[in-house]
């Protein structure tokens, strides 16, 4: 009853998302960016020490802006591993779900290697 009380997901004027919490927050640039804020919103830290640590990482990416913005730039290019995999399973085998699914997975290795390259110096 809360959730629907505090429009969370739903707006008692429409009945839609259009006018709810999620509607005016979400403003993720991929499905899987959305779908990791609803779940967010449906399930709310308890733990204090998760907390804590949630709001390290937002304090973090307040203070680096910049760096923030370059973490940004990478992700743009990810590509929504659940739906193209799903696709690949349930649909049709086109070779561009293994383009889009290849280079996802580079972007994580180059990521990652760098990361690590940037550990060491």
């Amino acid at each position: 009853m809360t959730l629907k009380n505090l429009e969370i997901f739903n707006s008692s004027y429409e009945g839609s998302e259009k006018y709810s919490l999620i509607g005016v927050l979400d403003s993720t640039k991929t499905s899987g960016g959305s779908r990791l804020l609803r779940y967010l919103l449906a399930n709310p830290i308890t733990n204090i020490a998760a907390l804590n640590q949630r709001f390290a990482h937002i304090s973090w990416y307040m203070d680096h802006w910049q760096e923030a913005g370059i973490i940004h730039n990478h992700l743009t290019h990810v590509s929504d591993i659940p739906k193209i995999i799903s696709t690949l399973l349930y649909r049709k085998l086109l070779p561009s779900g293994f383009i889009k699914l290849r280079a996802t997975l580079a972007l994580f290795l180059e990521q990652s290697l760098m990361m690590q390259e940037l550990r060491r110096g």
